[in-house]
């Protein structure tokens, strides 16, 4: 992997298919130091504790280590290189601390290219304690010679400094005394605030900040820092020439005063350096690059697929163009929300394998969320019995405020459109009562829109009730009751007997608010306490869970002379219970004519 890796940058070298370079006087600091031809430079390896950590796959050390010597044997001969790492002598529990962060190792003074000796040093790193990145960076400063020529420092590093002294202050100071020195650093599986001091180093110094999370790409982006002109021109992990995915455009022009001032409303594209930069509402959403694209790793128009998997792992998500083409979504950054985008030719997957041809490649911020899913309690972070509030906190997009019958409606589209997402609300309680999912939904269970009803049946045959059931203005509805807590699943039933999305505690179509439960013949779960006579006739009454009729007569009887405290209309509180009247629509629609319920008990008077 590392030769095909080397052998695309060499290419490069000569062909150019990333973004061009911003004009140096547009406010921010241009990147420079080390180009494909090797300046002095130091190499500071990270030693402390938390890089004995087995997750890059395997110890975050010996991916360090590769990449080191990976670099190694990249370096034309003749280069001038040292090493120090820090970290190594010491432990890293509080009492060490004065001892560790003073310690700072030179493995390797600066001097002529020995890969033998390097390669030694590196392979006898045994990481253990504390991370005083500014003191070793202020001593590699002194280890590079003051003559004002190029040169460079290059930090890996899995984690902030721990010694209390900003080393964003020491790059600076290094900055001022040395002004043909770059910093350039490498955050190894670091977020978070880890990487705002590592990007601030490289800043300060027109240095290179780019993240790595495996040691793949560890290797090719300490690789990258020896080309810095190149890197520039390359799509990093979160975006291009210091520019992040998510930055709004006043952010970017900020630093970037020579980049176009558009419309911060809508979504509109801009060409700036070669590139096109999508912003969506005044958000940086799309970087586009003219010449097809290039990652900070290498891979270019023609590079093989299956190299792309080594560097970014499995495919996030595929999908066929009418061209022939395939797209394939690769995770850029594992702890935001970018993805490289790449458009491949003669795709082809072999169950263990994935080849094709890299056409295009495209950072955006386009990964695919895990959809909710439908549950007995309701849909994702969105659950029967909230408020309205409570879901516009959880929801992820505006919902449209709208009202039908004797409801509130919380839709993502108007008029509340049956294929797309509405949260139904009683007038009378301010609660959720029901939940309509958008087309696709699935439930925890594995099954929804597409499903069979055989499917479902199997899915929910351990806790549930499945039956055919008529929903609301007399559709076909497949209806699921759980014999314990939570609220029915309807989902729509076609003629081929398979079923829509999934809608929580009320089926598409129905009209108004009532919570819809199973059918009086369905009396899973549920006790019989025989006959309850109202003004309105004889009703069934019946409990969950067991072992509770008396104690539902007694409510029931309150809650028809009068007792009980109003909390709207149809609605009172007794003791703990609250008591519903349905309206003579619902009533007719559920069989239910009045209910009352309390955490997981419920009681009903359903009709005969």
């Amino acid at each position: 992997m590392m030769g095909r890796i080397v052998l695309a940058m060499a290419l490069l070298a000569l062909v150019s298919t990333g973004c061009g370079e911003a004009d140096d006087n547009n406010g921010s600091k241009p990147l420079r130091g080390a180009t494909a031809d090797a300046v002095p430079t130091i190499l500071i390896l990270d030693g402390s504790g938390s890089m004995a950590e087995a997750d890059a796959p395997g110890p975050r050390i010996d991916a360090a280590k590769a990449a080191g010597a990976a670099l190694v044997d990249a370096l034309p001969d003749g280069s001038s290189i040292g090493l120090i790492t820090y970290g190594t002598h010491t432990g890293s529990s509080d009492a060490e601390k004065t001892a560790g962060c003073r310690d700072i190792s030179t493995l390797v003074p600066l001097g002529k290219l020995d890969r033998g000796s390097i390669r030694g040093a590196i392979n006898g790193l045994r990481p253990s304690g504390w991370t005083p990145i500014s003191l070793a960076l202020s001593d590699a400063v002194t280890q590079l010679p003051d003559d004002g020529k190029a040169q460079a420092i290059v930090l890996v590093s899995d984690g902030e400094d721990t010694c209390d002294t900003p080393p964003c202050d020491a790059a600076a100071e290094a900055e001022r005394s040395r002004p043909g020195l770059s910093i350039s650093t490498i955050g190894f599986k670091t977020v978070g605030a880890a990487s705002d001091q590592l990007s601030c180093i490289a800043a300060a110094t027109g240095g290179l900040f780019v993240q790595a999370d495996n040691a793949g790409q560890l290797s090719a982006r300490l690789l990258a820092t020896q080309d810095l002109p190149e890197a520039q021109r390359s799509l990093t992990n979160n975006g291009l020439q210091g520019i992040t995915l998510g930055s709004t455009l006043d952010e970017i022009r900020a630093n970037h005063r020579d980049f176009p001032d558009v419309s911060r409303t809508g979504t509109v594209t801009v060409s700036y350096i070669d590139c096109g930069w999508t912003f969506i509402d005044g958000v940086l959403d799309r970087i586009v690059p003219d010449g097809g694209g290039r990652t900070i790793d290498g891979l270019i128009p023609g590079t093989d697929l299956d190299h792309a998997v080594e560097l970014y792992g499995k495919p996030l998500q595929t999908n066929d163009n009418s061209d022939g083409t395939r797209t394939v979504l690769f995770d850029a950054d594992p702890s935001g929300e970018a993805a490289y985008q790449m458009v491949v030719e003669e795709y082809a997957d072999s169950g263990s394998t994935l080849s094709g041809e890299i056409q295009s490649i495209v950072l955006c911020r386009c990964k695919p969320t895990n959809p909710p899913l439908a549950d007995f309690q309701g849909y994702g972070p969105m659950k029967i019995g909230m408020t309205e509030t409570e879901v516009r906190s959880v929801a992820e997009k505006p919902l449209d405020k709208q009202h039908y019958y004797n409801c509130t409606v919380l839709a993502a589209a108007r008029g509340a459109d049956w294929r797309e997402l509405s949260v139904w609300i009683d007038d009378k309680t301010g609660k959720v009562t029901g939940i309509n999912t958008p087309l696709g939904t699935m439930t925890d269970r594995g099954v929804g829109d597409g499903s069979t009803v055989a499917a479902v049946t199997e899915a929910y045959a351990a806790d549930a009730s499945v039956e055919r059931a008529t929903g609301g203005q007399g559709s076909k509805i497949l209806r699921v009751t759980p014999k314990d807590a939570g609220y029915s699943i309807a989902f729509t039933l076609a003629d081929d007997d398979t079923i829509g999305q999934p809608h929580i505690g009320r089926s598409q179509g129905s009209e108004g608010c009532a919570l819809e439960q199973a059918s009086s013949t369905s009396t899973e779960g549920w006790q019989s306490c025989g006959l309850y006579r109202t003004d309105q006739g004889e009703f069934e009454l019946v409990v969950q869970p067991a072992d509770r009729c008396a104690e539902a007569r007694e409510v029931f009887d309150r809650m028809f002379a009068g007792d009980g405290v109003p909390v709207a209309r149809n609605a009172v509180v007794i003791d703990a219970y609250t008591c519903v009247g349905n309206p003579a629509g619902a009533a007719s629609e559920t069989g239910v004519l009045s209910y009352c319920e309390y955490h997981q008990a419920r009681f009903e008077l359903r009709y005969r």
